[in-house]
């Protein structure tokens, strides 16, 4: 996950927090029953705002090391471009890095894998 952390971290520069409610955001990633991205938002301290993801444990069972990088950089993401839409942040650069490619589309394949994985 540090991995993921390090390639998307450069994305939220000063123009992302300019003006936001929050200096820092605090991602969390629970580990459970199902994967849901969707945002569950919580203050903790002034300045710092805690977003928290869930993705599914036999999922990242399964996962090799490739694949459990992709799925946090996806997951991290997502979970981005959510807090960017709900705060009216820019979402240009976390797009682009959504949409990078190398040869075919390595997040409609993680979608694919989760979803093949999910499956019981």
């Amino acid at each position: 996950m540090s991995k993921a952390r390090d390639e998307i971290e450069p994305r939220l520069d000063g123009e992302f927090f300019e003006g936001a409610p929050f200096e820092t955001i605090s991602l969390i990633v629970r580990v459970g029953e199902r994967t849901n991205l969707t945002p569950k938002y919580q203050r903790t301290v002034p300045g710092e705002l805690a977003v928290a993801v869930e993705l599914r444990m036999d999922v990242l069972r399964m996962a090799d090391d490739e694949e459990l990088g992709l799925i946090s950089k996806w997951a991290f993401l997502e979970a981005l471009l959510s807090v960017a839409k709900k705060y009216n942040r820019p979402t240009a650069k976390l797009i682009r890095e959504r949409e990078k490619t190398d040869g075919e589309s390595k997040y409609d394949d993680i979608r694919d894998l989760i979803l093949s994985k999910a499956v019981n």
